[in-house]
């Protein structure tokens, strides 16, 4: 029993070890028995995972002029892995919020249309709110495309005429030279002359072409004159027709009661 107890405190100091403080004076002991391995702090470290660093992922992502990317961070499966997912926000293009005006001589004009007249398109330049107020011409315009994607074709129209010949009578009134005798009035005369000395031949065209010099003399009464001469050839062909029915008749009468 008194060996036992002997042998006892050297177990005692044998099982245990003394170490330098590195941060306070002095030393501590230690039990050998549960020194920590390497492979036990590992595993230590492994079931923490906040203790691992998170781990990002470069990746390359396509970006366009009218795109912009925006990364996020999101834990997928595993909490130590952060992957970086593209969110894709699609920029608004100043340019889709203009009408755009196609002239026919083949120019482009970006603008917001603000009233169409009939003669006229009323518009300002794109993104200039206060800006000038532009006007065209509607037969300049070929089509307008909206912000809606609606387009509005102009059907050509042919520009207006001159006034002197959009309105002949501008160019009567407006005439001061000196009249002339038309030329109908004095074939109408010819005619009705002739109709005496050719059995009327040329009596039906003086009537006729007597009335139709007398419609122009009366429509441009500062221009032509000869309106007498040509009722004189019309009524000397109308007088010629007469004789000639006449003798015919009396022709026609004399043979039925000769018969």
């Amino acid at each position: 029993m008194q060996k036992l107890l002997l042998i006892l405190p050297f177990l005692i100091l044998f099982s245990c070890s003394v170490q330098k403080r590195k941060y306070q004076k002095g030393f501590y002991v230690s039990n050998t028995n549960k020194h920590i391995t390497q492979a036990q702090k590992n595993d230590c470290v492994k079931k923490d995972p906040l203790a691992k660093p998170l781990i990002l992922k470069q990746t390359t992502l396509p970006v366009t002029e009218k795109e912009e990317m925006i990364f996020s961070t999101s834990a997928v499966t595993k909490p130590d892995l952060l992957l970086l997912q593209p969110l894709v926000k699609k920029l608004i293009n100043p340019d889709s919020l203009c009408d755009l005006i196609t002239l026919k001589n083949g120019d482009e004009v970006k603008a917001k249309v603000l009233e169409i007249t009939p003669t006229e398109i009323k518009y300002q330049k794109c993104g200039v709110t206060d800006g000038p107020l532009y006007v065209v011409k509607k037969t300049d315009v070929f089509m307008i495309k909206y912000v809606n994607g609606t387009k509005e074709v102009f059907k050509s129209e042919s520009e207006p005429a001159n006034n002197n010949n959009q309105n002949p009578n501008n160019y009567k009134d407006n005439y001061h030279g000196p009249q002339k005798t038309h030329p109908l009035a004095i074939w109408a005369f010819v005619l009705g002359l002739l109709g005496f000395f050719t059995y009327g031949i040329g009596s039906v065209l003086a009537v006729l072409l007597g009335n139709k010099a007398q419609k122009r003399i009366r429509e441009n009464p500062k221009m032509y004159k000869g309106e007498l001469l040509a009722k004189v050839g019309k009524i000397l062909g109308i007088v010629m027709l007469s004789i000639l029915a006449f003798i015919l008749f009396i022709v026609i009468l004399a043979a039925l009661l000769g018969l």
